[in-house]
């Protein structure tokens, strides 16, 4: 038996054509084979928009920033997209650029809940707490059966404590001195 050096097997294992891939018959049927699936897919074949997908999961926002940009070039329209963009520029402290794309996103569609859902987030890490109370009472319209956007923004607003405004001390009065 002639043996391959390790590099060039791998090769014809891997290339269907040269490994008697599709449409080469099989010499136990006579049926063509199909190529091997593969079980993982490598990151060339991940779409930007499923890599910005998964660092968003990881909370790596400013590594899915441009993943989420180069999918956005392909989908201009795509308000789910815009969306994502607007939460990782927010995460990053990117407040202006989050607007932008939250702001673009609710012209596309005006009724998007998880839109409004981001901006008010956007809005309270901006301490601008009347707006958020907006975007709520949008989502309050938008599911008055009640939402997980819905939820999720009304317990934000509810937690939201002004920047700079750390609980208050209890408040304590002066006590007399134990008598003797």
């Amino acid at each position: 038996m002639l043996r391959l050096p390790t590099a060039i097997t791998l090769v014809v294992m891997t290339v269907p054509a040269l490994a008697g891939g599709a449409g080469v018959p099989d010499d136990s049927n006579n049926r063509p084979m199909l190529p091997d699936t593969p079980v993982a897919t490598s990151p060339a074949q991940t779409s930007d928009y499923d890599m910005a997908r998964r660092l968003i999961r990881r909370k790596q926002y400013a590594d899915a920033i441009p993943h989420l940009e180069l999918a956005l070039a392909d989908r201009p329209q795509d308000t789910e997209l815009m969306n994502d963009l607007g939460l990782a520029k927010r995460m990053t402290g990117d407040y202006d650029g989050a607007l932008y794309y939250d702001q673009r996103a609710l012209g596309l569609d005006p009724s998007d809940k998880s839109v409004h859902e981001n901006l008010g987030e956007l809005y309270l890490a901006k301490g601008d707490l009347t707006s958020a109370q907006k975007e709520l009472s949008t989502l309050a319209t938008l599911c008055p059966s009640g939402c997980d956007e819905r939820s999720a923004l009304s317990q934000s607003v509810g937690d939201y404590k002004p920047a700079g405004s750390a609980a208050a001390p209890a408040v304590t009065t002066a006590a007399s001195p134990p008598s003797p």
